[in-house]
């Protein structure tokens, strides 16, 4: 969904994106609360301003209580890989951060590629979720790390989902572990 990338991801975007061409892969425009289109866009300029030139956006109804079909996704991305020569993937985890559905989905829809570096972001217990910074503590040798010591740059490019920023989003970007670390394990 557009947000996740920041809410999320942010610290390996940060950390890959000047070596790397990044494809953003969006599998949903986040149309539950009828906002699609205005969602598409403030993504459209978040991607302009931060530095990725390739953002595809799909077409799977976001919704929280229901389950994308893996096979679809399994299919479209593998099209996606072949057309752009894509040698890496970053996704969700089976638990999809949140235990959302949509999130999980991702996971289980590229579970089945082959010839491809696979990477799921963690998804951590509730009280590590909210130790913001100080889960720093809890962070082991052999793990993939990225890192994100700036919180302005995240709320920053969060701005840029304005339809997005209920109040209790200024809470969890500031209070989320994945503001500032971002843990990956290879599939």
């Amino acid at each position: 969904h557009p947000d996740d990338e920041i809410m999320f991801f942010y610290p390996t975007i940060k950390n890959i994106i000047k070596e790397n061409n990044i494809h953003l892969i969006c599998l949903s425009n986040g149309n539950y609360e009828k906002q699609g289109n205005i969602r598409e866009k403030e993504l459209y300029l978040l991607c302009k301003n931060i530095g990725i030139n390739y953002l595809t956006i799909n077409n799977f109804k976001d919704n929280i209580k229901k389950f994308w079909d893996t096979n679809k996704i399994e299919s479209f991305i593998n099209s996606y890989i072949k057309e752009n020569n894509i040698d890496t993937i970053i996704t969700f985890d089976d638990k999809g951060i949140s235990y959302h559905p949509n999130h999980i989905s991702c996971y289980f829809g590229i579970q089945n590629i082959k010839d491809i570096d696979i990477f799921i972001l963690e998804s951590l217990y509730l009280y590590r979720k909210y130790l913001s910074i100080f889960d720093i503590i809890n962070i082991e040798d052999n793990e993939i790390i990225f890192y994100n010591f700036n919180i302005f740059e995240v709320y920053y490019y969060m701005i840029h989902h304005l339809s997005q920023m209920k109040w209790y989003r200024f809470f969890f970007i500031l209070l989320s572990r994945y503001s500032y670390y971002n843990t990956l394990k290879k599939l």
